[in-house]
């Protein structure tokens, strides 16, 4: 008797699992909406300058494998030279787009929008 009902407990237990995780993925989407609109100027200029000092990081570290492998103290091939030397410019390029002020990057996004 308790084999008859197990498959459709199973299924009613798969259901209520599932809904709990709806559930829980539909708070996040409205949780990160409703805070979406209540960034803080200051909050945003601290990302900007915690990823401009991440990616002022990552440049540093690149030019000294690249300097390593000048020096012959650590020799790359000619496919992982060629990805640091393209990643420092795109990060330096992305590090002096971040140098523009913030109302300046507003006022320009707000025109092409």
């Amino acid at each position: 008797m308790v084999r008859k009902h197990m498959p459709p407990l199973l299924a009613c237990i798969a259901i209520l699992l599932s809904l709990c995780v709806l559930s829980l993925a539909i708070d996040d989407v409205v949780r990160d909406s409703t805070t979406y609109g209540d960034v803080t100027r200051e909050q945003i200029l601290e990302t900007r300058n915690r990823r401009k000092r991440q990616l002022n990081a990552m440049v540093m570290d690149y030019r000294k494998k690249l300097a390593d492998h000048s020096t012959g103290k650590n020799i790359l091939t000619a496919e992982q030279k060629e990805e640091l030397e393209n990643k420092v410019d795109l990060f330096q390029r992305k590090i002096e787009s971040m140098e523009v002020e913030l109302e300046d990057w507003v006022r320009a996004r707000t025109l092409f929008c």
